[in-house]
């Protein structure tokens, strides 16, 4: 009975004390400095991509939206010029992040020249989100248990440690124009109901000056630019679709607040709503390759309609 009572108390006392603190380190480390090292891999994966292009026209920037929903080789075939994707999933989980992958994995191509960026966010989408990613506080406080949870479990972790951090055993492969292979997703293995995430009225004041801020970090990245800022495309309901009509109202605003003060080209694409729910993955933002073919051909009648 002695060596059962000292047992449960070298568990209770010791043993799960210390997993706690383990798991709580892991966390923190896996929400810093892990998600860093999985950017500097694809920062890396970028520049070696870009090395072998000759004069790059035109990114596309943005989130996950923007990886899966938009092809830079159906761009670059279509319109006959070197276009590039360098979306990253969460855009990096805040603007500040973000801008620096794009800065790091731009370093080696002059900036200067390039003539288009389309930018594509869903942080529009969502209700406070513009502000709950500029802040790990608000994030917790929004997610309820969500932020226990790392983004990549310890398996999948130890899994790129042992393949030497292939970009392979990263979250997704990505071509040499860095889109995503949708051939690697899996398409209504999840449950998740596909529905639009634009489902709540956005705060007016927070999208306005949000605009005028990543249009001003963009002039300065990519200075002789015209810049396309997209309102991604959903499987909407009619009362979202009716809300997006009123962001893009805001964000035209902003924009013509932003074009007032810089000689910069500034041009809003609201894009539609996904015809069939057949071109979706998983949810109501994410594309399937249908969607995206399809999404990415809209994007494209709607430069016709710009020039």
């Amino acid at each position: 009975m002695q060596y059962t009572a000292n047992a449960n108390k070298l568990i209770w006392y010791i043993l799960i004390p210390l997993i706690f603190i383990f798991y709580a380190y892991f966390l923190f480390w896996s929400e810093t400095t892990g998600r860093q090292n999985s950017r500097d891999v694809y920062v890396t994966a970028h520049r070696e991509n870009m090395g072998n292009i000759k004069g790059i026209y035109g990114f596309i920037l943005g989130g996950s939206n923007a990886a899966a929903g938009i092809s830079a080789a159906i761009i670059a075939e279509v319109l006959d010029q070197e276009w590039y994707n360098l979306s990253l999933s969460d855009e990096g989980s805040s603007d500040k992040e973000y801008w620096n992958f794009v800065k790091t994995s731009t370093s080696d191509v002059n900036r200067e020249k390039v003539q288009t960026v389309v930018y594509s966010s869903a942080s529009v989408l969502r209700e406070n989100a513009i502000l709950e990613r500029n802040s790990y506080i608000l994030k917790i406080m929004s997610s309820r248990l969500t932020f226990l949870v790392p983004s990549q479990s310890i398996a999948s972790r130890m899994k790129v440690y042992l393949m030497n951090g292939d970009v392979g055993a990263e979250i997704y492969t990505m071509s040499k124009l860095g889109d995503r292979d949708l051939r690697l997703s899996k398409c209504g293995d999840s449950g998740l109901p596909r529905f639009s995430i634009n489902n709540k009225e956005t705060n007016n004041k927070q999208l306005s000056e949000w605009v005028l801020s990543q249009l001003k970090v963009l002039k300065g990245l990519f200075p002789s630019a015209e810049i396309v800022f997209v309102l991604p495309s959903e499987f909407y309901s009619n009362i979202d679709f009716k809300r997006s009509i009123k962001n893009a109202e805001i964000i035209n605003a902003a924009i013509s607040i932003f074009r007032s003060n810089n000689d910069t080209i500034v041009t809003l694409v609201n894009q539609p709503p996904y015809p069939s729910i057949d071109m979706l993955c998983n949810d109501g933002l994410h594309p399937n390759p249908r969607g995206r073919v399809w999404r990415t051909n809209n994007l494209l009648d709607s430069f016709s309609s710009i020039k």
